[in-house]
């Protein structure tokens, strides 16, 4: 359909984020080599998000880091995210 109706990348996206559907589903397929580059980071923390801060891919030193966080599933993860979506449309 997006090709069909000639849309950019932000005309696609729109509808995504109107459902509060993430646009980079998990495990979606990530570039070859990805890993390496984060991989050869190390020491260093690295981490690749989606537009919707959902980890992608990550390294060792990141995931010392947040080792509750990369336990959760993602829904536990997205948790405080929506908590603070409705605090803020509740104020408004």
């Amino acid at each position: 359909m997006p090709r069909t109706l000639s849309l950019d990348a932000a005309e696609v996206a729109h509808p995504y984020r109107l459902a509060d559907v993430p646009t980079v589903l998990a495990g979606s397929a990530l570039p070859e080599g990805l890993q390496v580059i984060l991989d050869h980071l190390e020491p260093m923390p690295g981490v690749v998000l989606s537009p919707r801060y959902d980890v992608l891919a990550h390294n060792t030193p990141y995931e010392a880091l947040s080792p509750g966080f990369l336990a959760m599933t993602q829904e536990e993860r997205q948790r405080p995210w929506a908590e603070h979506r409705e605090l803020h449309h509740a104020a408004v």
